[in-house]
């Protein structure tokens, strides 16, 4: 069999997935994906707990839909709240309730 050579960043691709995989298997405790928990993580650690959807596309560096999808899941759970900005301005804000800090 022939012996292949690997290039840093295939190796470095391969092994966060390993990780990834690793965290979303324990994980799955919470009914919870690592994307997920990063989103509650970096909610819980904004002093008021609020972010505005724009946010966090920009910190997570994904597309609307995608952070859309994400909040619309953990919204389903109750580990979001859209906040009262939204119901007053339109603005896409959302934040962690009370329940969430067991979470994050």
């Amino acid at each position: 069999m022939e012996s292949r050579k690997f290039h840093n960043g295939e190796l470095i691709k391969r092994l966060n997935d390993k990780v990834e995989k690793a965290i979303n298997n324990q994980l799955l405790t919470y009914d919870l994906t690592s994307t997920q928990s990063k989103m509650l993580v970096m909610l819980h650690l904004i002093p008021d707990h609020t972010a505005m959807l724009k946010e966090l596309e920009k910190y997570f560096g994904v597309a609307q839909s995608t952070a859309a999808g994400i909040i619309a899941r953990l919204e389903k759970k109750n580990l979001v709240l859209p906040s009262l900005m939204k119901m007053i301005s339109g603005s896409n804000t959302y934040g962690l309730p009370t329940m969430a800090f067991k979470y994050a």
